[in-house]
């Protein structure tokens, strides 16, 4: 019997499914986006500016992709065979990357429409949220594609390098420059210039194809597997780890600075042991969110809860890289590792240190705003150095231990304790977000016990974090 392979029109059957679905979620989610406004409301004013500042940065992003890694992700039996074969690196490629950009193009229609629900809930219209929508598709698609072209550019040893980095910058200051000078890029003009964008960003792409190197490729497929099978069991630790291996910090060799030194705290010793080795990348994404952050609260109103709630998220991606030796130690087989004074004072140093830098990074990209207005401006960096430590209780967690889980709950309980456990930091990161802005940054007329519920949200983060690893017998 012959192995059943996918042809050409179950693969379009496929992907137009695939769109299929996309349209429904952008018909359907932005009336869960109007729940969610009474939880974390907003105002539309100032939602249009937004939306293009973050176009914006999202195409001046894909710098930092490409050198990261690019967006390309393919498994191990494509690379082999198919990269492997005589066919060009072009025509292989090329079918993979337009869906992916197609894919987080539609992602960012969809979740433009949810924002734009929760920003003006009373008077959502589908008409606006279409005009916001496809300037997300095509903003993203820009990103995805100048990635394709900065990925060759930064890590391939040959090819039109130097034209591709010309045409992407081009293409990048010219998109910044016009949202700077005030172009509305849902106008007639701004669209113009966007799909202009878009255009010029997949023809630069089309033409690195061919020059991606394949043994960076194979780096990323080998550490999509390990992604895949940690997530099929809710690991979200081993997929960190993954998803460090991907990005390849191990790449490129040189002469790093000595950073740790004999007189530094155990705990901060180590991390810096550690990030020295992989320094460059660790700065350019504490550099990343610092301006992102920083840029979410000069150019949008932080009291509006999806403004605070972005701050949040980028705290939390800072706190996932600051976090790691809460993660790496959480790793161990604990039941052969034996710690002098148990495991939670391990713990608890590593996780101060962590939000200590979480801190600095912090004051370094809001530090102004706290200056301006301390309430605000206090409120959104508790939010920012938050992330570290929601990471920090979610990387503690480790990877799950399905034996002793299923012999408390059952099998029929598995499945809502392992998602809960795996979007544990992201839980954490949302709720005191909604805390935050119903008491200091949006003051809400419902009467609740804020404070406490804010100390109740640190407080259990920290325990969490910290909790012992040691296994007690029964």
């Amino acid at each position: 019997m012959m192995a059943a392979m996918a042809t050409p029109g179950s693969r379009l059957s496929d992907d137009l499914y695939s769109l299929y679905l996309a349209g429904i979620a952008w018909l359907l989610l932005p009336v869960y986006g109007n729940g969610l406004a009474v939880v974390l409301p907003s105002d539309v004013a100032g939602f249009d500016r937004t939306r293009d500042v973050l176009s914006a940065c999202a195409v001046a992003g894909s710098v930092w992709i490409g050198f990261r890694g690019g967006p390309l992700l393919l498994n191990r039996a494509a690379v082999l065979h198919e990269l492997g074969s005589t066919r060009s690196s072009r025509q292989v490629l090329i079918p993979r990357f337009l869906r992916q950009a197609v894919a987080y193009a539609a992602l960012a229609a969809v979740g433009v429409t949810v924002l734009l629900a929760m920003s003006d809930a009373e008077s959502f219209g589908f008409a606006e949220a279409g005009r916001s929508s496809v300037v997300a598709l095509l903003a993203m698609f820009a990103a995805v594609s100048q990635a394709v072209g900065w990925l060759v550019v930064f890590k391939a040893p040959d090819g039109p390098r130097l034209p591709i980095a010309v045409v992407d910058a081009l293409v990048v200051i010219g998109l910044a420059g016009a949202v700077a000078a005030g172009a509305d890029l849902a106008s007639g003009v701004g669209l113009g210039v966007l799909l202009g964008a878009s255009v010029v960003s997949l023809g630069s792409a089309i033409l690195a194809l061919d020059h991606v190197p394949v043994d960076h490729l194979w780096r990323r497929a080998m550490a999509l597997e390990d992604m895949r099978s940690a997530m099929q069991s809710f690991d979200f630790q081993q997929v960190l780890v993954s998803l460090r291996r991907a990005v390849d910090h191990s790449e490129r060799r040189g002469p790093t600075p000595n950073l740790a030194r004999p007189w530094m705290p155990l705990a901060l010793w180590r991390y810096l042991a550690t990030a020295q080795h992989g320094l460059l990348p660790r700065l350019g994404q504490f550099a990343v969110a610092a301006a992102g952050a920083g840029l979410l609260v000069a150019f949008a109103d932080p009291a509006d809860g999806i403004v605070a709630l972005a701050v949040a998220a980028v705290g939390f991606v800072v706190g996932i890289e600051l976090s790691s030796p809460v993660a790496a130690t959480a790793g161990q087989m604990v039941f052969l590792v034996h710690y002098p004074r148990g495991s939670m004072s391990v713990l608890r140093r590593q996780t101060t240190t962590a939000v200590l830098l979480g801190l600095v990074v912090g004051l370094i990209a809001l530090g102004w705003q706290v200056a301006l207005d301390p309430v605000v401006g206090g409120s959104v960096l508790a939010l920012f150095v938050f992330g570290t430590l929601a990471a920090s209780a979610q990387g503690r967690l480790g990877s799950p231990d399905l034996a002793q889980l299923a012999t408390v709950l059952g099998p029929g309980g598995l499945g809502p304790i392992l998602w809960a456990r795996a979007l544990l930091g992201p839980i954490l990161s949302i709720a005191l977000t909604i805390v935050v802005s119903h008491r200091w940054l949006r003051p809400s007329d419902i009467v609740a016990p804020w404070e406490t519920f804010a100390l109740f949200v640190v407080v259990g983060a920290f325990a969490l974090a910290t909790f012992p690893l040691e296994k007690r017998q029964s």
